[in-house]
């Protein structure tokens, strides 16, 4: 019995010191800190557009109109606020604060090529910007990713993927959901709170 979990320990100890070894040889060309640098300035309520391409999607294309967001191409489509929020609210908060390597002979290493990299392109009132997301780290806590027209690849906080690899129709709200958002807007503003008398009483709610 001693000598299996003596086997099984140096089984363990070879594989944590294979997976060190290989995130050490991922970032071995990574570059000092290159200071918190952000993505792109621009408030949430600026971008007018956005495009994602990933890999086994189909290409999105939203456009904002009178406020609201549309996936263009589907005019039936009701749009999930909450997942374009998300989205606005990641792309503000990415920080291009560790530069790994650059190079477009590097790109297929960290699939930030156009073969198997996510695109995310948009546009703000300052003008457009450009992503391009790649694999996850070794360590499953950044992402690779470059610039539009950049060489440079950079390893950010967090899981990226997932944020922004979507086809179109899942930006679409299902139809009873768009129902109950539909039902809810057209809700008065009266609404029965109390019975006096054997008749309801009307109030005001408050707005």
């Amino acid at each position: 019995m001693k000598s299996k979990n003596t086997i099984l320990i140096i089984v363990l100890l070879l594989v944590c010191g294979v997976f060190y070894w290989f995130m050490s040889q991922e970032d071995a060309g990574r570059h000092k800190n290159t200071g918190q640098q952000p993505f792109a300035t621009a408030e949430p309520s600026a971008w007018q557009r956005l495009e994602f391409s990933a890999p086994d999607k189909k290409p999105v294309t939203l456009v904002k109109k009178d406020d609201h967001w549309q996936v263009e191409g589907m005019t039936k489509c009701k749009v999930k606020e909450e997942m374009i929020r998300q989205i606005l609210t990641t792309l503000q908060s990415l920080k291009l604060d560790s530069l790994v390597t650059s190079g477009k002979k590097r790109f297929a290493d960290y699939q930030v090529d156009e073969q198997k990299g996510i695109r995310v392109h948009g546009v703000t009132a300052g003008g457009p910007v450009g992503l391009v997301v790649g694999k996850v780290a070794a360590d499953f806590m950044h992402t690779y990713v470059r610039l539009e027209d950049d060489q440079r690849i950079f390893r950010i906080n967090g899981l990226l993927g997932h944020v922004f690899a979507h086809d179109p129709a899942d930006f679409c709200q299902k139809e009873d959901e768009a129902k109950k958002d539909t039902k809810d807007e057209k809700n008065l503003p009266e609404a029965e709170t109390k019975k006096k008398g054997g008749e309801f009483e009307k109030s005001k709610m408050k707005q």
